[in-house]
């Protein structure tokens, strides 16, 4: 009798310990949902940036969504899987270079959302690979560590200008080869023969 209470009672803690479900955050404004992992399947409804959802199944670069009624499919490519992102606690970065992109999601493949200025300050809220995610009152984004870790500033500060260096032209091979032509279509060999 003891162990029936025993076993009831411990089926019913572990029947109560809640279960984290994978979510899918959408990065990108009416991305398809379909009812097969594939482009070849019917879209049957779509997703809106900034939306969640749980993640029921994944295949290959597909994962499957629980919808108001039933489920569906959506790529990968352009959602954040919350267990990918490490969360971070209380970190903030600084804008250290002039017109720092910020992006949509973690690659280059999305979209600019916005350009940062020099010592724009962000709430990081997670980070995915070399990607911080950030957030704003107007937007959530993604910018690329290395541009804005103090450890890889100092590295790009102290070679970057032109200070120092010799730079070489070369004003073309002869013939009726006129050499670069400027943005306002001034020839290299004009300029360099005026002087």
């Amino acid at each position: 009798m003891a162990t029936a209470l025993f076993i009831m009672a411990y089926s019913s803690f572990m029947l109560s310990v809640p279960i984290h479900a994978d979510e899918a955050m959408i990065n990108e404004d009416k991305l398809k949902i379909r009812n097969g992992p594939g482009t070849e399947f019917d879209q049957i409804g779509q997703a809106d940036l900034d939306e969640v959802y749980t993640i029921i199944d994944r295949q290959d670069n597909w994962v499957e969504i629980e919808l108001d009624e039933g489920t569906g499919w959506i790529i990968t490519k352009y959602i954040t899987i919350d267990s990918d992102r490490q969360e971070v606690t209380e970190k903030n970065i600084t804008i250290h270079q002039a017109n720092t992109q910020l992006r949509n999601g973690p690659s280059t493949d999305y979209d600019i959302i916005h350009f940062a200025n020099v010592g724009d300050k962000y709430d990081v809220i997670s980070e995915k690979g070399d990607w911080y995610e950030i957030t704003t009152e107007d937007f959530t984004g993604f910018v690329l560590k290395k541009l804005v870790d103090d450890e890889n500033q100092e590295i790009s500060s102290s070679s970057s200008g032109f200070e120092n260096k010799t730079i070489v032209i070369d004003a073309g091979h002869g013939g009726h080869d006129v050499g670069a032509i400027g943005a306002s279509g001034v020839f290299e060999n004009c300029v360099l023969n005026s002087k």
